[in-house]
């Protein structure tokens, strides 16, 4: 008798599934079952720690420069300074403190000398005493350099094929303000754009000041000011003479 129930417990299972209402009964089955697995996976998923997106991390970039060519004020210079539609073009060697250099601007060409706070300019044949020509001054020295990126807040990193990279940084008008002049103003926070360029040993080689913001604070006036900041023959420099 008992190896007989497996066989009518089967044949009434397919009797019942050849009815109608058998095989409604065996559709809603089937389809609860499968419900049921769904929300047990589901759930399952969910609470899974190992199933959820890693967080993302963020990689450092890290960058370094030098100074260390530009603190020998041995090297030849040739600055760029824009102001709206005007450009002044400073080139010469500069030799620890004293500098020969040339000033174009309006395609006039004037020489200078300079011994530290002293500027000679000549006129005709003779040489006299003359005002600094140089256009924002107090961003040319590498003290002021050097101070100006340490506050500024490091952007980008680019990398050549060459070797070379360019480290972009963005200031202030009000920390600009404080650095140069050391006062504090009330000054609505916008951004001074700074791009170095640094040669396969990271000494800084090229510096961009875009200083339109600073410069439009300061003087009330609403327009570009960039300065250019190019070195080379970094050690080459005889020493100079006074004209």
């Amino acid at each position: 008798m008992k190896t007989k129930e497996p066989k009518k417990s089967k044949n009434v299972l397919k009797e019942l599934y050849q009815t109608e209402n058998g095989k409604t009964l065996f559709f809603f089955c089937f389809y609860a079952i499968f419900f049921l697995i769904v929300i047990i996976l589901v759930r399952t998923s969910h609470n899974n720690p190992q199933k959820q997106q890693p967080k993302e991390i963020k990689k450092e970039v890290t960058y370094s420069y030098k100074l260390d060519l530009l603190e020998a004020e041995n090297y030849h210079y040739k600055y760029l300074a824009t102001i709206g539609e005007n450009v002044f073009l400073y080139e010469g060697d500069r030799y620890q403190a004293k500098e020969l250099f040339t000033v174009t601007s309006y395609n006039i060409i004037n020489n200078y000398y300079r011994d530290g706070d002293l500027f000679i300019k000549q006129e005709n044949a003779l040489w006299e005493i003359a005002d600094n020509p140089y256009l924002l001054n107090q961003f040319y020295e590498v003290e002021a350099i050097k101070e100006i990126l340490k506050v500024a807040q490091f952007v980008a990193k680019k990398e050549y094929k060459n070797g070379t990279v360019e480290l972009e940084f963005e200031i202030s008008s009000a920390n600009l303000t404080k650095l140069i002049s050391d006062q504090e103003k009330e000054i609505p926070e916008d951004i001074n754009k700074i791009v170095i360029r640094l040669d396969k040993n990271k000494n800084i080689e090229y510096i961009e000041y875009d200083l339109t913001n600073y410069y439009s604070k300061e003087t009330q006036i609403q327009t570009k000011a960039i300065l250019e900041l190019s070195y080379s023959n970094f050690g080459k420099v005889k020493e100079i003479e006074k004209p």
